[in-house]
């Protein structure tokens, strides 16, 4: 089909492409790959049955390539900076020790997490369990029993008071000044005694960790109380400091030609690391946007 364009007293003619002129194999370029089917029998390891997953379909196949981008980054000879945001309730949901082994094994070098995450965290650090429910209780009568609920999952609330009241503590012994939550956190897990808790690892190995939204949690609540007793005496308080955390953040990733990013879930961990690249540029520092991502949703 040929069409007759005219322009003042300029004339062109214009034939578009048909599909019939492109050349390519259809049928030969989409049977390369087969689907290979899974066998149990072969596969000794998660690294294996990952690998296998690639030559599946669906989110198998899509969890297959999540773990050969984090193997590419790992092994990327610039190695990036790893940022790791981690939402929803997940410690709650028996993905604690998950965390823990990422910083331990220093698969990952940076934590962005939801408040509620590390105040779980230090909940079970400090002896508390999660556990899970059976059956059907109204929350009235949890209230009254005072356990507390996350979807079907319990812990015991008077063992969340005892976290907040070491939150407490601990932020009396501050001196009086402003702290970013990385800071807060390196110090707080330096006083845990825990080998399979996600701050006390952390402390350990140095990681920093960041809460954009640490006031949004049982934490938060606690150096609320704290703040709240201080302004009752007129006294200096140890003040968490959001926009410092923007600042350690920003340094972290020049520090590093390359950078890469994994997401549990969404929300404000997301947001946070993805901001980073913009924020540095508005800032007048000119930085790389992230070179790898993968994201696991949590629906």
């Amino acid at each position: 089909m040929r069409t007759n364009r005219n322009s003042n007293s300029h004339s062109k003619e214009y034939s578009p492409q048909t599909t019939s002129s492109i050349r390519f194999s259809p049928r030969g370029d989409a049977f390369k790959h087969p689907v290979q089917h899974y066998d149990v029998a072969k596969v000794r390891s998660v690294s294996e049955a990952l690998e296998a997953f690639n030559a599946t379909s669906f989110q198998s196949r899509n969890l297959g390539r999540c773990y050969k981008i984090w193997l590419k980054m790992l092994n990327d000879p610039e190695r990036p900076i790893i940022f790791f945001g981690l939402s929803g309730a997940m410690i709650a949901g028996g993905m604690r020790r998950i965390i823990r082994d990422l910083i331990a094994f220093h698969a990952i070098d940076v934590l962005v997490s939801t408040g509620a995450n590390l105040s779980h965290d230090l909940y079970e650090s400090l002896g508390g369990r999660h556990y899970m429910a059976h059956g059907h209780i109204d929350d009235p009568t949890l209230r009254k029993m005072r356990i507390d609920r996350v979807y079907d999952t319990y812990a015991d609330d008077v063992t969340f008071t005892k976290a907040d009241e070491f939150v407490e503590n601990f932020a009396d012994s501050l001196q009086p000044g402003s702290y970013s939550s990385r800071e807060l956190f390196q110090m707080m897990g330096e006083r845990i005694r825990d080998d399979y808790g996600i701050l006390a690892t952390a402390a350990k190995e140095r990681l920093p960790i960041f809460s954009p939204a640490l006031a949004d949690s049982s934490i938060g609540m606690a150096l609320t109380v704290y703040r709240n007793e201080k302004l009752k005496k007129n006294a200096p308080p140890a003040v968490y400091d959001a926009l410092m955390d923007n600042i350690e953040i920003m340094d972290l990733k020049r520090q590093f030609p390359k950078s890469g990013v994994i997401f549990i879930g969404g929300g404000t961990p997301k947001n946070y690391i993805q901001q980073v690249v913009p924020m540095a540029e508005i800032s007048g520092w000119a930085v790389p946007p992230h070179s790898y991502a993968i994201q696991v949703t949590t629906d």
